[in-house]
Order: structure tokens, then C-alpha cells, then sequence
């Protein structure tokens, strides 16, 4: 009888143990999987900030591109390559401040170059600093197109018209 009650202790006590670990396995791993849905929530936050900053932080510089692109001025400015410079100057270089942008490239209709300016010492010179092609592209496909590009070690933002 002796034997039957310690061997019945054993098992329940072996019983308790299991039962004790399986619930600790089970606890650990509900807080893992809310630690990752905390993870990824705060990951979808981030992101969703982040494009409402971007999205802010560009709207100026989108309307600049959208008014610019209506005015009649500017397209007589680009028609007429006689226009002088300082009316670009006057129109153009005196704005970018207005609408936060820091460079402005006007191009003719076959891409070439008529007019560009940047503010600050380390202004880009010449044309946009992406390739012909994938200009024509975003053009062709975009009335307005919006693009990120990386020069040396500045992001700039580009919007077009």
C-alpha cells in the first residue's frame, strides 16, 4: 500500500509539474505574440506619421508645381526663349522661398534645359539630377509627378508639371 501512495504522489505531483510548465509555455507565448502586435501596431504608426509628415512637409512645394504650371506668364516664358533672364530671376528665384522649395528647373517641351536656380552654396547645377529617360517617363505618365531622389547625401523631393 506504501508503494501505491508514493507512486500516486509521483504522478500527481509529475501531473502538477506538467501542467504548471504547459501553463507558463502557454503565458509566454500569448506575451510574445502581444509584444509582436505591439511591434507591428507602433510600426503602422510610425509609418502612417511619417507619411502625413511627407505629405505636409510637400504640400507646398506640389502646389508650387500645380500654380506655376497654370500660369500663363510662365508658359509664355517657356514658348519664348527671348524672354530674358530676369524675369525668370523676378518670377522664379524670388518664390522659391514662398513655397519652401530650394531649386527650379524650367525644361521646353523636347526636355531640353531653358532655366534652372538653386538657393545655398551647395545649389546643383544644370539639369535635374535624375536621368532624361526617366524624366520623359514621369512626365508622360504623370501630370504632376512626385519622386525622392538622392543626391550625394541629401533626399531631395521633386515635383513637376
Amino acid at each position: 500500500m506504501f508503494l501505491r501512495i508514493q507512486t500516486r504522489i509521483i504522478v500527481l505531483t509529475t501531473l502538477i509539474t506538467a501542467a504548471f510548465v504547459a501553463i507558463l509555455h502557454v503565458h509566454m507565448w500569448q506575451q510574445k505574440e502581444q509584444a509582436l502586435a505591439l511591434v507591428r501596431e507602433r510600426k503602422q504608426e510610425q509609418a502612417v506619421l511619417f507619411q502625413r509628415a511627407v505629405d505636409v512637409l510637400g504640400k507646398s512645394l506640389r502646389t508650387y508645381a500645380y500654380d506655376y504650371s497654370y500660369w500663363d506668364e510662365m508658359l509664355n516664358f517657356v514658348k519664348a526663349p527671348e524672354l530674358d533672364q530676369e524675369w525668370a530671376y523676378q518670377n522664379i528665384t524670388t518664390s522659391l522661398p514662398t513655397y519652401g522649395a530650394q531649386y527650379a528647373w524650367v525644361y521646353y517641351t523636347d526636355y531640353s534645359l531653358h532655366f534652372a536656380v538653386g538657393l545655398g552654396s551647395d545649389s546643383i547645377q544644370g539639369d535635374l539630377p535624375i536621368p532624361l529617360d526617366s524624366l520623359k517617363l514621369l512626365t508622360q505618365t504623370e501630370r504632376f509627378p512626385r519622386i525622392f531622389v538622392r543626391v550625394q547625401k541629401v533626399l531631395l523631393e521633386i515635383c513637376g508639371a
